[in-house]
């Protein structure tokens, strides 16, 4: 171990969560554990940027300007990575380098790698432009770290913070004040929960809100400009336990009132990620306003499906789903939006993921009465399914397929049998066969178990051994056809 290898792994590094960035992040881990001083390349580069710097230059010339500038560092960092990264953030990522690999996200940065770097960039005896820091995306990534479910990670992101204020109030720019009144508000805020800071962990959809603010406050030609601006200037304290201006957004009486409903709709589908984003909502009872927003005349195309995908992140959080079920009705709302979908209508999709995602965490879930409630909803969900189906058109995609028919199946393996013939037919189950020989080719295999029976017919895993979507989508049609003759035989 040299450190002439420290440059050849950070150009091969591209600060993101991919398998392979996290590998090269553990390896300059063990070089920096066994003597290999990092510091000559501080703050670091990554990726081509880093393959240029330092490959071409000579010995002569390499004390001259060995240090990149802070500049250099902040321009890596791109829009669409931060969007991708504020939108699927990892909130179970710690700071240690541990020898279990987060899941692969190539377009989304790890927070284990950029946070030392900022608390480095922004150093007391650096040179800091605080402009730049805010408009390429630093803060923005910082903020959200704020709502991380790892405590390092929390105090890392308020040690950036605190670094920045110390710039802010050396500096001479015009939105000096705004940036410090921002800081003082959410200190402010964060007091008011607690006077332990270390303990402090806002929902994600507050740091959701705050991080996709402060990319907006940075632009004055943008429509989220002037309400957002007002939030961060007018408020002594933010309120970290309740969805930021939800009711101002989403009722927004400005020309651009759409744009400021999207904005707010978005923050809640990719902000709703646990147990205490969805309490706060439910809290502020935004579902009911979602709900009974969705069928009114005044709801437009964008937002009905984004209320959709807030149905659909919500129902994958084990405490949510239940109580979306038995005291919002979701099961009786999606059966008026579907009676209402013409075929291939972009909806479909979306409806299908959430029926999807409802049953999985129904199935999975850890409470006591669970029993009870698979067995009342298993019913309407089968005939949802079955309605739903009716809106399919031959374009949809062979993954899309697997999914509807891997749900039907759980679904269908729960039903009573009895109930079966009564809610799915031999005529529904030959439309299904006839559907997915469309998409998928031959299904000559499912054809000849409709009509002669599986008796001597097994079924086993080995047979997806591979990932993709038509051999998926054929097994689980296989395990469908076989799994609706078995209860229909029981039931005679």
């Amino acid at each position: 171990m040299t450190s002439a290898h420290v440059p050849v792994l950070l150009g091969a590094y591209n600060a993101s969560l991919s398998t392979s960035d996290q590998l090269i992040l553990r390896l300059l881990k063990s070089y920096e554990h066994s003597g290999v001083s990092l510091h000559e390349c501080r703050p670091y580069l990554w990726g081509e940027a880093a393959v240029n710097h330092y490959s071409v230059r000579s010995a002569l010339a390499q004390s001259l300007w060995r240090q990149p500038n802070i500049e250099q560092v902040l321009n890596l960092l791109t829009a669409d990575n931060i969007a991708t990264t504020l939108k699927h953030f990892p909130l179970n990522r710690t700071l240690e380098v541990c020898e279990k690999l987060h899941a692969d996200a190539p377009n989304t940065y790890d927070p284990a790698f950029l946070l030392p770097l900022f608390s480095h960039l922004l150093a007391p005896e650096n040179l800091s432009r605080t402009f730049r820091f805010h408009r390429s995306g630093a803060l923005a990534l910082t903020l959200a770290c704020l709502g991380s479910n790892c405590e390092s990670v929390r105090q890392a992101a308020f040690h950036v913070m605190a670094r920045f204020y110390f710039h802010l109030e050396a500096s001479t720019g015009s939105d000096k004040k705004v940036w410090v009144q921002f800081i003082n508000a959410l200190g402010g805020g964060i007091c008011q929960i607690s006077e332990d800071v270390q303990s402090v962990q806002p929902p994600y959809i507050v740091a959701l809100f705050l991080a996709r603010a402060s990319l907006h406050v940075s632009n004055p030609l943008h429509p989220m400009f002037a309400p957002l601006h007002n939030y961060i200037s007018l408020k002594s304290a933010l309120n970290l336990t309740t969805v930021p201006e939800f009711l101002a957004l989403f009722h927004s009486s400005d020309v651009n009132y759409r744009v400021h409903r999207h904005f707010i709709l978005e923050v809640l589908r990719d902000g709703m990620k646990q147990k205490d984003d969805f309490e706060i909502s439910h809290k502020n009872v935004i579902y009911k306003i979602l709900l009974s927003f969705y069928s009114s005349v005044i709801a437009d195309k964008k937002s009905k499906l984004l209320i959709l995908e807030i149905v659909e992140s919500s129902v994958k959080i084990p405490e949510a789903a239940p109580l979306l079920v038995s005291s919002y009705g979701i099961l009786s709302w999606l059966e008026q939006i579907i009676q209402q979908l013409k075929p291939g209508d972009e909806h479909v999709k979306t409806i299908l993921h959430i029926l999807a995602s409802l049953w999985n965490t129904l199935v999975n879930s850890p409470s006591s009465s669970k029993d009870n409630c698979l067995s009342d909803v298993s019913h309407h969900t089968l005939l949802l399914l079955l309605d739903l189906f009716t809106k399919f058109k031959v374009k949809m995609s062979p993954k899309e397929l697997d999914i509807y028919l891997a749900t039907v199946y759980k679904v269908l393996s729960l039903q009573n049998c009895g109930k079966v013939l009564d809610s799915m037919t031999f005529t529904h189950m030959t439309s299904i066969l006839h559907f997915s020989k469309e998409i998928l080719g031959s299904i000559e295999d499912c054809e000849d178990l409709l009509h002669f029976g599986y008796q001597f017919y097994k079924i086993s895993s080995e047979d997806v051994k591979e990932k993709d979507d038509f051999v998926l989508a054929r097994y689980n049609l296989r395990r469908l056809t076989v799994e609706w003759l078995n209860k229909t035989r029981k039931s005679d």
